[in-house]
């Protein structure tokens, strides 16, 4: 074999990550076809390949094992020099830059996954007035105050009074998943004494909220029911009045408009969707650099 085909051979059989095993395998003893596939894990095709391809680097013993020619064990002279002087360096500068990488990337995707989750759930709030509905007070220890208010979908807007209450005809609420509305329920009073009083709200399912007892000296004052118009339906109001004697003042029923938001659900939903692919993504990475280094 001429100089320049030997070098040829040998450097060509280095760059290969499979023929320089054989040819370490090799440099230790002599191996039969079997010993070297039981070894390597690969099918004996792609072994045959290999072996093929190492040409003149290795020869046949007596017996007919696989061991190294004398060009052979040039090449693993070189091979064993090369690694000294040169390879561990720069395999451990790139173990290092592949270890970087995977943590950079992993504590990339956690951050990613922190913002979009919040990014989903972050939520605006608009409060703003919609209705206020007066009315006059009076109410003994053995007669509470009552009166409904009826909410009606339909496709306008209105207010009407009732004798015994109010009825709302507004739009049906349209909430989605990153946009609804709810009516919460405000009470303001003013009384003509020192009052004793709990406030009894049922929703169209009869579900119960209850405020109270609250007291006081008299005059205006507000409280939150806890209560929200958020189905179709009729509403009861109870005050229950505690005082010994008949309890006189006005009352004013308002009802708040309260949009709740989520300007960037879509993208922190993109956002986790993207992260939790990342673990595939990863494995396809690693299948791809397994394959194309066998």
């Amino acid at each position: 074999m001429a100089d320049e085909e030997t070098y040829s051979l040998i450097f060509s059989s280095l760059k290969h990550p499979i023929r320089r095993k054989i040819l370490r395998m090799l440099r230790d003893d002599e191996l039969t076809f079997s010993q070297i596939l039981e070894i390597l894990a690969i099918d004996s095709g792609h072994l045959s390949y290999h072996l093929e391809n190492l040409g003149d680097l290795i020869t046949h013993s007596s017996d007919g094992k696989y061991m190294l020619s004398s060009f052979g064990m040039a090449a693993v002279r070189l091979m064993s020099g090369v690694e000294e002087h040169g390879t561990p360096k720069a395999s451990k500068h790139k173990n290092r830059m592949n270890a970087s990488f995977r943590i950079f990337s992993i504590i990339l995707a956690v951050v990613l996954l922190l913002v979009s989750l919040y990014s989903a759930n972050l939520t605006t709030r608009i409060d703003q007035p919609f209705l206020d509905l007066p009315r006059t007070f009076a109410s003994s220890s053995s007669q509470p105050f009552e009166f409904n208010l009826t909410l009606v979908y339909g496709n306008s807007e209105s207010r009407i009074s009732e004798p015994n209450g109010f009825l709302i005809v507004t739009h049906e609420l349209a909430n989605t998943i990153n946009e609804w509305v709810r009516y919460p329920l405000i009470l303001d009073f003013e009384f003509n004494k020192t009052y004793n009083i709990a406030v009894t709200v049922r929703d169209p399912s009869n579900h119960v909220v209850n405020a109270g007892p609250l007291q006081g000296d008299g005059g205006n004052f507000g409280v939150g029911l806890g209560a929200y118009m958020s189905q179709n339906g009729t509403y009861q109001v109870e005050i229950e009045n505690a005082n010994n004697d008949w309890l006189y003042g006005n009352m004013t029923l308002h009802v708040r408009y309260e949009i709740f938001q989520r300007p960037l659900f879509y993208y922190g939903l993109a956002g986790v969707i993207t992260t939790s692919l990342y673990p595939m993504i990863v494995l396809l990475v690693w299948l791809w650099t397994k394959k194309s280094t066998s």
